[in-house]
């Protein structure tokens, strides 16, 4: 039961980007040497990416000249790249097993670390301090790029021999290998230890086959997603004469249980893809039609269509879902810059995506319940370790939040700063008592407190719902949102409002 109500959160989550329309612009890059290009990395700001190809060269295209500079060489493909420490230092690895840490700022190599083996599939974790490389001679090496040391070998004999696509999931507490007859492994990176073996099925055709042909993740999520075909004989079977029955999809899967959150039919093979922008899309390459395509799992169709001047072959989204590249054989690269335009949606699918940086904690009950209209006043929304208009920012969406519950009436700003100036009282001096008696001025049936705070890279959301006529609270909700980026703070108000009055 509990699994099923976890993974039911998350189906319903599903909609960060889709309470906004994306605005697209884009520009061509070309790689100096023309190689087919293997790797993307985006900076954390957006400014920079870097491109590796298939000759070894790494370059880093400044976004804003689109000038480039080339970093130092690799003796093999590049496979792997990301940009960590403040967009300061790139890890970058090749087919050789070569690992480099790079200056960015100079240009320069800081260390190289070696991998026994040949690098099949490179993962690092969320925090960008723990690489995981998976072998061609069947192990996954484990390095601290901290200390530039190996911290553990995990023996995977049999069980990444066809590997497609390895990751951590957001917590670093699971490494995931999954291959391409849809096997799924995990293990814990402290421990070494197996943790779980399955295998993902299509289930769309009796008796089918599934093979995988992509696979993607982002640091942030709870979900990984997957490009699956099911193959099945004909009615009939092979004497028949007939064709075998073929089946695409595009599903998320849960990263703890494996269970299918989503699923979206594809008209064909999807070979490349990548979550994002946010963890409710999916960046697919479509190579015949030289162009790559933005799949809403929410509302299972194509949102949006953005051609290429060439057939791409690899696709990558930056961490903050402002730009997405696509790339070919011959070394060109294609970048689109996103914007996104808030538009009005029912307040039902206003939450949060599937990522899990931002949840409810404690109850998800909604404490105000439809049982009549009711009267309530906003008396508060302060901010703890952030900027002043960062709270403004907040009382302004959730007023407009619970303005679009049917049963609620809000009591317009102008008459509560009217009340509290009468009552020579300011915000940040209110009692929930005293907020009561503000309530009875104000002729409302309750009132509402509401915080946000930053410890690190969290924020922590709070709401109490205070009875005017009682006095006592009818109920606290809480949001938090991890590594919290400006553009995140909305979905977490929105959540909170829904805690108070949308009905999860």
């Amino acid at each position: 039961m509990r699994v099923f109500l976890q993974v039911a959160m998350t189906l319903y989550a599903l909609g960060r980007t889709m309470a906004q329309d994306i605005l697209v612009s884009s520009f061509p890059l070309q790689m100096p040497q023309e190689k087919e290009v293997t790797a993307v990395a985006f900076s954390a700001d957006g400014r920079f990416l870097l491109a590796g190809d298939k000759d070894g060269n790494v370059v880093k295209w400044d976004l804003e000249s689109r000038s480039f500079v080339l970093l130092p060489k690799f003796n093999g493909a590049a496979i792997f790249l990301t940009v960590r420490r403040g967009d300061t230092e790139c890890i970058a690895v090749d087919e050789l097993g070569e690992v480099l840490v790079i200056d960015l700022v100079r240009g320069m190599v800081q260390s190289m670390i070696g991998c026994d083996g040949e690098p099949a599939k490179v993962a690092i974790d969320g925090g960008k301090r723990y690489l995981a490389i998976a072998t061609n001679q069947e192990r996954i090496e484990l390095i601290d790029l901290e200390t530039g040391q190996r911290f553990g070998i995990i023996d995977a004999r049999d069980r990444i021999d066809d590997i497609l696509f390895l990751g951590f999931d957001r917590f670093g507490q699971q490494i995931v290998a999954i291959r391409r007859d849809a096997g799924v492994v995990s293990w814990n990176p402290v421990t070494l230890n197996l943790l779980r073996e399955l295998v993902l099925g299509g289930n769309e055709l009796h008796g089918s086959h599934s093979t995988i042909y992509s696979a993607a993740t982002n640091r942030a999520t709870d979900v990984f997603v997957v490009g699956l075909e099911e193959v099945t004989l004909p009615k009939g079977g092979i004497k028949s004469g007939k064709d075998l029955v073929r089946s695409n999809s595009v599903i998320a899967f849960h990263w703890n249980t494996g269970i299918e959150v989503k699923r979206v039919q594809t008209q064909s093979t999807v070979e490349q893809l990548a979550l994002g922008p946010g963890s409710d899309h999916v960046s697919l390459v479509d190579w015949e039609n030289q162009q790559v395509e933005i799949l809403d799992l929410r509302k299972a169709k194509i949102v949006r269509k953005l051609p290429c001047d060439f057939s791409p072959n690899l696709i990558g989204v930056s961490d903050d879902d402002s730009l997405i590249v696509a790339s070919s054989r011959e070394g060109n690269l294609m970048v689109w810059r996103l914007e996104y335009v808030e538009t009005p949606m029912p307040v039902e699918f206003r939450l949060p995506d599937l990522s899990g940086r931002i949840s409810a904690k404690g109850s998800s009950e909604p404490v105000l319940k439809p049982e009549g209209s009711m009267r309530i006043a906003i008396l508060a929304f302060e901010a703890f370790s952030l900027p002043e208009d960062i709270a403004a920012t907040c009382l302004n969406k959730m007023t407009t939040y619970l303005a679009e519950v049917d049963y609620i009436t809000l009591v317009e700003r102008s008459k509560i700063e009217a009340v509290l100036k009468e009552q020579q009282l300011r915000l940040s001096a209110l009692t929930e008592a005293r907020g009561a008696q503000i309530g009875k001025l104000l002729n409302v049936d309750n009132v509402l407190f509401c915080s946000i705070g930053k410890l690190g890279t969290t924020l922590n959301l709070t709401a109490r719902v205070i009875s005017v006529e009682t006095g006592e609270v009818l109920g606290g909700r809480q949001v938090t949102c991890e590594e919290c980026r400006d553009t995140d703070i909305p979905d977490a108000v929105d959540l909170l409002g829904a805690l108070i009055a949308g009905g999860i």
